[in-house]
């Protein structure tokens, strides 16, 4: 349940940031509180195999989420991807490498080493 005790914040004069402190400080705290407690009970985790498995079913599609090329395009994914990874240099780690849709963007002249 809710916890109704109440909060008591120590205000100290060495600044002016005291009374922002303390505001974000009893916004902070009455948030922890006033959520609602659930009971916890145990996840259904799935096994390495059918995990494999739904990933190989859901990526076939995974790309299409940002929309056809047309989409894409005209939302400004493509020129983002673009200026964003034709900046990366050096040795690069693609973390999260999905269905490798951005390792194309990735300029060779700039990358020495990308590991997926």
């Amino acid at each position: 349940g809710n916890n109704s005790s109440p909060i008591i914040i120590k205000k100290n004069n060495r600044n002016n940031n005291d009374d922002a402190t303390s505001r974000r400080s009893v916004l902070k705290y009455s948030l922890l509180f006033s959520l609602p407690s659930y009971d916890r009970k145990p996840a259904n985790a799935l096994s390495p195999s059918e995990a494999s498995i739904d990933y190989d079913r859901y990526a076939k599609n995974y790309d299409s989420l940002d929309g056809d090329e047309t989409v894409s395009s005209l939302l400004g994914i493509d020129d983002a991807r673009m200026r964003l990874f034709g900046k990366a240099k050096g040795k690069v780690l693609e973390v999260g490498v999905g269905t490798g849709l951005n390792l194309a963007k990735y300029n060779p002249d700039l990358v020495s080493d990308l590991t997926v």
